[in-house]
């Protein structure tokens, strides 16, 4: 796209994920650790330790401390970047991928319209020969027809189903950028007010469009064109 490689973007994203992910990870084992000297510490101090075995747990609790630090100024550096790729990257993608998509379902829109029309000239078409097959070339030309309804209905399905599950993903990963007050609120009372209104930009984008995609009548179309195939191939 002219914004630039979407699956690398994506890609560059599970990257530092996986490292903010280890990065937590390592901090919280630092941390219990943390926990246990100073717990040592406070249990030496009232029995009455030597001052050398207090001093030698003091240094590991500083240490610890220390690398407790490191790993959330690290932690904090690396949602920066994430942060920075979601905006300056990600973002004018989506905003690109929904203007192609805005592009596809008009195209198709005006496809269906024109094969309405030609349904509409059909029923008023009069001719000797109409409804009845006289050469195998019709009935081979129904077959196909039965194929590629089945093949458009499978099709159309697996499109609304990806697309369906992709922005469902994505929505789910930007509402982790919530503070904890909004997703303690979009969980108790609310998830479309939320959701919907704060936020990065591009979480609302998200949930507008997943809200259009909830509310898309697929299951009616694929009844309708499951419907139509039946119909072809009891003719």
């Amino acid at each position: 796209m002219d914004s630039g490689s979407h699956s690398l973007t994506l890609g560059r994203l599970y990257a530092w994920e996986k490292n903010l992910y280890d990065e937590v990870k390592a901090g919280d084992s630092t941390r219990k650790i943390d926990e246990r000297k100073c717990s040592r510490l406070r249990t030496q101090d009232v029995k009455g330790y030597d001052e050398l075995t207090m001093d030698k747990t003091r240094a590991a609790v500083k240490d610890l401390y220390a690398q407790i630090l490191i790993a959330i100024r690290s932690a904090e550096s690396i949602s920066k970047r994430i942060q920075k790729l979601r905006d300056e990257e990600l973002l004018p993608q989506i905003i690109e991928l929904l203007k192609g998509l805005t592009r596809t379902w008009k195209v198709m829109l005006e496809s269906h319209e024109t094969q309405n029309k030609i349904f509409s000239e059909v029923k008023s078409f009069a001719c000797p020969s109409f409804g009845k097959f006289y050469k195998d070339t019709h009935r081979l030309a129904t077959l196909q027809l039965e194929a590629e309804l089945r093949n458009w209905r499978t099709c159309f399905t697996e499109y609304v189903a990806s697309q369906r599950a992709y922005i469902q993903a994505l929505h789910g990963w930007l509402t982790k950028f919530l503070v904890p007050e909004v997703e303690f609120y979009s969980r108790g009372r609310s998830s479309g007010a939320p959701h919907g209104g704060n936020g990065p930009p591009l979480l609302v984008i998200c949930y507008h469009w997943l809200a259009s995609m909830e509310e898309l009548p697929d299951k009616a179309v694929t009844f309708s064109l499951k419907s139509f195939s039946k119909d072809v191939k009891e003719l």
